[in-house]
């Protein structure tokens, strides 16, 4: 574990700010790659492709914590089209491992085969149950009871590569978003701190192994239409701006 470098990327989210809590010591991150709403003016040397952001955040503290633990920030954004997550080119670090906790594009193929050892995806449900984006909301929405976090390799499939570990963990979904997304999140660093040593002994690609997500359904509580339009309104209800991520279900 002492000689792996790997790179955390998320962004100003409670979930990431949790996972990174728990990553200190020799299991720390050689750097933290930050999404969206960044600072307006990268540093012309930060070789790295970054875009000016639209709008500011105040964020929830991500950035702060890494920069008072000497962490290297860097930020990545989208410009006013929403433009594609680029290639590959240009990344300052060559980790052996990139780890995931809540940032929001789907890396390119190019990424994925940046790290020697893979990608790793920090996920807030116990997968394949709830793949894909928001799943705590809706998780929320159901009342799910058998809920909890997974780290799992990363492929081009979305949620979909084999699971390293996963974790079941009773919620409150009375509680605030923030609380129930810092829980979750530290479940998910303590999760990953204790992943990361068998690590090591992998030595590729070819040794990455454990359970594949792919074959169930993203969302289990759809069996009809009905579902669906019941999850949907309810996920509607919390967004008056009309916003919101919809959802869908396919029915066989």
């Amino acid at each position: 574990m002492s000689d792996m470098r790997f790179v955390l990327l998320g962004r100003e989210a409670p979930f990431t700010l949790s996972v990174l809590e728990c990553l200190d010591g020799r299991f720390a991150p050689e750097a933290l790659v930050l999404a969206g709403y960044g600072p307006p003016a990268p540093p012309a040397d930060a070789g790295f492709p970054l875009l000016p952001l639209e709008r500011p955040d105040r964020g929830v503290g991500v950035a702060a914590l890494a920069e008072n633990n000497g962490l290297p920030v860097h930020w990545f954004g989208t410009d006013a089209q929403g433009a594609a997550w680029p290639g590959a080119g240009g990344v300052p670090f060559a980790p052996d491992l990139i780890v995931l906790a809540c940032f929001p594009y789907i890396l390119s193929p190019g990424w994925l085969r940046i790290p020697r050892l893979g990608v790793l995806n920090v996920h807030p449900s116990l997968l394949p149950d709830f793949r894909g984006g928001d799943p705590v909301s809706a998780q929320r929405a159901l009342g799910w009871s058998a809920t909890g976090v997974t780290v799992h390799w990363a492929t081009e499939d979305v949620d979909a590569g084999p699971i390293l570990a996963r974790c079941a963990l009773p919620v409150d979904w009375t509680r605030a978003d923030g609380v129930i997304h810092r829980t979750l999140g530290w479940a998910g660093g303590r999760l990953l701190r204790a992943s990361l040593p068998t690590l090591g002994a992998i030595g590729g690609r070819s040794g990455r192994s454990g359970p594949a997500c792919r074959g169930a359904a993203a969302w289990p509580w759809a069996r009809s239409q009905d579902g669906a339009r019941r999850l949907s309104r309810r996920l509607g209800s919390r967004d008056p701006s009309g916003t919101h991520a919809g959802c869908w279900s396919r029915t066989e």
